[in-house]
């Protein structure tokens, strides 16, 4: 049976924020994502790194923003409102006190977008209010211009030598990657086309950039040496004879007419 676990990623941990607040500029904002990946099978932390199994296919589950609200002695909140970018629809944020600060959050429905915080604060004695905005990006952003169309296979120019079909997509944990990538009928297309390993597994796997191969992990140790210094996320695809290495197309049909050219093509 798999050991499935979840993980819980905060690219700013909210314990480690340095607030600077100072009577000329009172209020702090400052802003963590958190994301959630589930597909890790028996992982560990080693140093700064995730060790996993070479044969787990991590996948981004979802990502949370967090904003620190710190005010200087002596202020009070009297506002706080956050609004959709353009639309300027209201959002109720979550407020939660944690050691004398604010931390707020957006609901579990908010629509992914733009949004607008502005936190207002007085002090007795101070004529005039305090100001502090900050916008922030909740939920994946749209995915930018897809890649240039690749070259036309040619010999030799086989990323893995081995005989057989393989696909190897790696991606940054911070950053993350399409959802599309976990989507039933794109895996299934992968499954499908590529060859089955020495343990019956088919040879596609999706890993981070810094990923740690196991020794005896057979031709991925290879691939992922060529692959880390690719701007992520990147796909490498290879018949053995002919193949690719390449920047991920940006949707899932394109990814999908990249790999059947050349599937069709082993």
């Amino acid at each position: 049976m798999r050991n499935w676990l979840f993980l819980l990623l905060c690219l700013t941990p909210c314990c480690n924020l340095q607030a600077q607040v100072s009577d000329n500029d009172p209020i702090s904002l400052v802003e963590s994502k958190t994301q959630t990946w589930k597909g890790f099978t028996n992982a560990k932390i080693v140093g700064d790194s995730i060790v996993f199994d070479i044969e787990a296919r991590p996948v981004f589950s979802s990502i949370s923003s967090q904003i620190l609200l710190t005010l200087a002695s002596g202020y009070e909140v009297a506002e706080i409102v956050a609004e959709s970018l353009p639309a300027l629809e209201y959002v109720d944020l979550i407020e939660t006190q944690l050691d004398g600060k604010t931390e707020l959050s957006f609901p579990p429905d908010t629509k992914p977008g733009q949004y607008r915080i502005a936190v207002k604060a007085s002090k007795k004695g101070v004529s005039r209010q305090a100001i502090k905005r900050l916008n922030v990006t909740i939920g994946k952003p749209e995915p930018g211009p897809g890649p240039e169309p690749g070259p036309t296979p040619t010999p030799d120019d086989a990323p893995i030598k081995e005989p057989g079909f393989r696909v190897l997509i790696t991606y940054e944990s911070q950053i993350g990657y399409p959802s599309w990538l976990s989507d039933r009928d794109f895996t299934d297309y992968l499954t499908a086309n590529c060859v089955a390993g020495p343990k019956g597994q088919k040879e596609w796997r999706m890993l981070d950039k810094d990923a740690v191969v196991a020794p005896n992990a057979g031709v991925w140790g290879g691939a992922m040496d060529k692959m880390r210094t690719q701007p992520v996320p990147a796909i490498l695809i290879s018949t053995g004879k002919i193949g690719t290495i390449q920047k991920l197309p940006a949707t899932k049909a394109e990814a999908i007419a990249l790999i059947k050219k050349y599937a069709e093509a082993k």
